[in-house]
């Protein structure tokens, strides 16, 4: 019991910062008196190798976009650093108010991150344009527009 009354005595308060703590959050609480401490090992076997994990995918073509997309989902993944997504848009032509002729295409997104970047990548794809009848579609143009300063846009046809 004397034993653990001293030890008792000579340890120090629960509530404190580790010893090394430096800067503004050094006046947050008291610090420890003595160095943080850790068991040593006692062991002589060699270390474990360490296993490398594959690179993340960065790239995604727009076959694979489509593919993975689907008719239920508006997003797809192959990792942090790769999506996709796309929607479809069908144009009803009327004359004298009445619709006559349908026009669509599908736009496709690749949005990707290089390594060592911080900079995400557009890549548009307009496909699948058709029309039925006698539209004015294939005169008009399709242009996309980003706003803020986040993308930087490349744009493809497929």
């Amino acid at each position: 019991m004397e034993r653990l009354r001293d030890m008792a005595r000579d340890a120090e308060p629960v509530a404190q910062l580790p010893h090394g703590t430096v800067g503004p959050a050094a006046s947050y609480a008291q610090r420890a008196i003595q160095p943080s401490r850790t068991a040593p090992v006692e062991s002589t076997a060699s270390p474990t190798p360490m296993i490398a994990a594959s690179e993340p995918a960065r790239t995604m073509t727009l076959d694979e976009c489509k593919k993975r997309l689907g008719t239920a989902k508006k997003f797809y993944f192959t990792s942090r650093f790769v999506a996709c997504s796309g929607a479809s848009s069908v144009q009803t032509w009327l004359v004298n108010g009445r619709p006559s002729d349908v026009s669509m295409f599908n736009v496709r997104v690749v949005g990707t991150i290089a390594k060592s970047s911080r900079t995400i990548n557009f890549k548009y794809y307009f496909t699948e344009m058709e029309s039925q009848g006698t539209t004015e579609a294939p005169a008009m143009t399709i242009s996309t527009k980003e706003s803020g300063t986040l993308a930087s846009r490349a744009v493809g046809g497929g």
